[in-house]
């Protein structure tokens, strides 16, 4: 009591409170004395700190108060959850108060210590120290090394690479930690809060291990091995993680492949069936047509079957040419003249007014032919000219040459371009 009456005005008023709570009897006969000696220290209390602290509040100040006049008038920090800075005494901190709190009050519950985030400093940055910052003689350990406010110095902190710090969950005093990814698993002890530690962390069973998740963005994230064995992407360590990505890759370059082969195996077979449906198609064409042929034609041969176009002068040109040099290119043939002779005799028997077989020794042996047969038919409206041609033949950029007997395959000049044939025969003079 006599520490407390030297000090200060306000420790004899908080000595005053004290006593008087001691006594029953002045309690309960002068309960509203006491109140407003309370109420006297209260606002004592709360203009003391007015400058220094405004957010303390009366009801703080009468908690403070309280907590003084129940231990006799020591200060009891642990009761009341204010501490002492610079010889006064604050009460707007509560015992879990953040390091930000503490910081922008200017007292720190657990003490001062020195900011390692600012390397280089001449003069050390002060800071509040953690709960897990515990006190040693030591400079050069730590039992919170990734803490940024360490205690004596910043020998032995250790800074955290990467994505930042978060909370040890598995400790009791809630060490600093760094974390893994950005946003860590369920099964990570290490979180990003305190607050994630309660809502969100969900620890490993005894008898499962803990491991590496291959499968996360990151490859760092945190799994749990039922009984040390191998479930989907979780593997014990980060080695086993590269087999699993080879595994992986292996998988999707095999399904890649059997894609392939499936779609050209489909492609291989939608082939075939085109193949044989356009034959089954044109064999279909041609039954149908041998069905509907007796149909359409008047009995007898076809021969006696009449046009379907009344024709008033009708000329047929057969070109055969089968007397070749017998060259690699243009070998002897022996059936082009048959063939004219078999068609001349046909449109013959159909009544055709001319027929005109021309041997084509030369190519200027066709061209005087189908002058012949121009001739025939010029003046007359609606006549028909049928022009045939049995021999060699080939095709240059787009255009059918036909190869007369004396043709030399190297000069294309020797040939017949038959290609423009229509034009070629509307040239020839009618008489």
């Amino acid at each position: 009591m006599k520490e407390s009456s030297a000090s200060s005005p306000t420790a004899s008023s908080w000595a005053v409170v004290a006593t008087r709570l001691k006594s029953p009897a002045r309690r309960s006969t002068n309960a509203a004395p006491v109140a407003g000696t309370v109420e006297t220290a209260s606002g004592s209390v709360a203009r003391q700190f007015g400058t220094e602290n405004a957010r303390c509040s009366q009801s703080s100040a009468e908690t403070v108060a309280a907590s003084l006049a129940t231990t006799d008038g020591r200060h009891s920090v642990a009761q009341a959850g204010s501490c002492r800075c610079r010889g006064r005494l604050l009460s707007c901190l509560p015992k879990g108060a953040t390091q930000d709190r503490q910081s922008g009050a200017r007292c720190c519950l657990h003490g001062d210590g020195v900011d390692c985030s600012w390397p280089g400093q001449d003069e050390p940055r002060p800071c509040c120290l953690l709960p897990s910052t515990k006190v040693t003689h030591n400079k050069s350990f730590s039992h919170d090394p990734h803490a940024v406010c360490q205690r004596n110095s910043c020998v032995a902190y250790v800074p955290c690479a990467g994505t930042g710090r978060g909370v040890l969950c598995s400790s009791l005093d809630k060490l600093v930690c760094c974390l893994r990814e950005s946003s860590p698993s369920a099964h990570d002890p290490c979180q990003l809060s305190d607050a994630d530690c309660t809502a969100r962390y969900s620890p490993c069973r005894v008898t499962d291990q803990q491991g590496i998740d291959c499968a996360s963005h990151s490859g760092k994230s945190i799994c749990c091995l039922s009984e040390g064995k191998e479930a989907g992407s979780c593997r014990r360590s980060e080695s086993e993680c590269a087999a699993y990505y080879w595994q992986q890759t292996r998988m999707v370059v095999m399904a890649v492949a059997s894609s392939v082969a499936a779609i050209v195996l489909l492609l291989a077979l939608c082939w075939r069936c085109y193949k044989h449906l356009r034959f089954c198609y044109r064999s279909l064409m041609g039954n149908l047509g041998n069905l509907v042929s007796p149909l359409l034609l008047p009995s007898g041969d076809i021969a006696s079957a009449s046009p379907l176009i009344d024709h008033p002068r009708r000329v047929l040109v057969a070109i055969s040419c089968e007397a070749y040099s017998d060259t690699p290119f243009y070998p002897r043939l022996t059936t082009p003249h048959a063939d004219a002779e078999v068609l001349a005799q046909q449109c013959q028997s159909m009544g055709y007014d001319e027929v005109l077989p021309v041997p084509g020794s030369t190519g200027a042996d066709i061209d005087a032919g189908l002058r012949t047969a121009v001739q025939k038919v010029a003046g007359t409206t609606k006549a028909l000219l049928v022009i045939s041609y049995s021999g060699h033949a080939v095709e240059v950029d787009g255009r059918m040459m036909w190869a007369p007997e004396s043709a030399n395959h190297d000069d294309m000049g020797t040939h017949f371009d038959a290609s423009c044939l229509h034009s070629a025969v509307w040239r020839y003079p009618a008489g």
